[in-house]
């Protein structure tokens, strides 16, 4: 089944965030995980797997997100940020979205995650919190049209969790990165057209950037 293809630039995604079904009533994402390894000698290398899961859903690919490799004990560590998501390059080049399969296609996202701050303390344990998150995605046709075959906003909640080692000097610990999991837990009220917007807009900049990097990619050839 041929799915028509949203025109996916800034000024479009203003006016649909209100009124597209496809933007206007978010995903509901209840299993997969994010990490976060530290920075350091002892952690893997970028990218980093991804996995986002929901009914009928499926969504895969790598981020880069690195996080401290050590706090000072007492310091409260906030783990906010905007996360961003692509299997280009990476793969897998197969996802599935509400029982929709794509094949040959590379996803890009965004996704915002606030979470509660964490205090640091001496000794070797895991630190919890819960976290919510809203984003979006888009699937476009690798090799194919600068424009999505679809863009989806995203929300879930789940609980975080950052690990602590031994102290590495007087008062500063070990950091062994972060890691999300997503669970199918009740989810805060629908997020504000306007909150899709800021979303769309720091997506649409990753299709920006997309679309120029294969264009100047395709003029060296």
């Amino acid at each position: 089944m041929k799915i028509h293809s949203i025109p996916f630039v800034a000024v479009t995604i203003v006016c649909a965030c209100a009124a597209s079904p496809a933007l206007g009533d978010p995903l509901l994402i209840t299993g997969g995980s994010l990490q976060f390894p530290a920075f350091g000698p002892r952690s893997p290398s970028p990218p980093y797997g991804f996995g986002l899961l929901g009914e009928d859903t499926r969504l895969y690919g790598v981020t880069f997100d690195r996080f401290a490799s050590s706090e000072r004990i007492g310091s409260v560590v906030r783990f906010s940020r905007t996360v961003s998501l692509t299997s280009r390059y990476f793969g897998p080049f197969e996802e599935t979205l509400e029982g929709v399969h794509f094949s040959d296609v590379e996803l890009i996202g965004l996704l915002t995650l606030t979470a509660e701050p964490v205090v640091v303390s001496s000794g070797d344990r895991i630190f919890e919190f819960p976290f919510t998150m809203t984003g979006m995605v888009s699937i476009f046709e690798r090799f194919g049209s600068a424009e999505p075959l679809l863009t989806r906003a995203l929300i879930g909640q789940g609980v975080g969790r950052i690990g602590a080692g031994e102290e590495i000097e007087p008062g500063v610990v070990r950091i062994g990165g972060a890691f999300l999991d997503f669970r199918p837990a009740p989810l805060s009220p629908t997020p504000e057209p306007a909150t899709l917007v800021l979303v769309a807009g720091g997506l649409a900049a990753l299709w920006r950037r997309r679309h120029s990097r294969r264009s100047t990619h395709v003029g060296g050839v």
